[in-house]
């Protein structure tokens, strides 16, 4: 799963071992996530008009999946199959069923106050945390208008009956501008765009304490962040750089 761009060139790789298969034009990408049910790959996209969860499927053929209002994050549970996105503007978590077109209200009872869910994400059967049981999901809040970031803890069984598990405020607490969020064997993890400073990646400790990761070189714009389930490593997104980095 990571956020999207829209390249003006094909993009070039890097990393030994891989190698760039298909390229497929979709107007102002936001997030996407792979289903390994149906081999798809699932995409929210804000095309002013247009906004709609796609599918894209191995022939690089477009499905639209859902109508939307200024998507962002999306994810795939596992087990399922079924498709999770975000609306930030409208504050309010989607459902898309897999083999399905449309979609339902999944989470809409956050804070009081401007909600803005983001990034949303499952844990696997090899987590080994203690924030969530297996199957679980996160949902990251970007705090604005003064209103604090959150996170959050959800089931992907029954809608709403979210946790609260992490809040902070807006001028003074670690997390500035969320984008994105991943869960790996390891751990929770946060991309955060820091709003004009240099952005970091947070893990998210078992005592709900944040963790600011040291990186070796600057990650300027981190708005997407996925892991590897091979090797537990983190890939981000770098919209500033124009880049994925390891």
């Amino acid at each position: 799963k990571l956020a999207a761009h829209q390249f003006k060139a094909r993009p070039r790789i890097h990393a030994p071992a891989w190698e760039l298969t298909r390229v497929v034009f979709l107007r102002q990408c936001v997030s996407a996530h792979y289903n390994a049910h149906d081999e798809r790959i699932y995409v929210t996209s804000r095309d002013t008009l247009a906004d709609a969860l796609y599918a894209i499927d191995k022939e690089g053929r477009l499905e639209r999946i859902a109508d939307a209002d200024r998507p962002s994050g999306v994810a795939v549970h596992g087990k399922s199959g079924n498709v999770f996105y975000c609306e930030d503007f409208v504050g309010e978590v989607f459902m898309s069923p897999l083999g399905g077109t449309g979609k339902s209200t999944w989470v809409s009872e956050f804070k009081p106050t401007d909600s803005d869910p983001i990034g949303v994400a499952f844990a696997g059967d090899d987590y080994q945390g203690k924030l969530l049981a297996p199957d679980e999901g996160i949902i990251v809040d970007q705090g604005h208008y003064k209103a604090p970031d959150e996170i959050y803890r959800f089931s992907p069984k029954t809608p709403e009956g979210e946790e609260l598990l992490y809040s902070d405020g807006q001028d003074d607490g670690p997390l500035v501008a969320p984008f994105d969020v991943t869960i790996g064997k390891s751990g929770v993890f946060i991309a955060d765009t820091q709003l004009g400073e240099p952005g970091c990646i947070f893990r998210m400790n078992d005592d709900r304490s944040l963790t600011r990761l040291q990186t070796n070189e600057p990650i300027h714009e981190p708005i997407g962040i996925t892991t590897d389930p091979r090797t537990g490593q983190l890939f981000i997104t770098d919209m500033h750089d124009k880049r994925i980095v390891q």
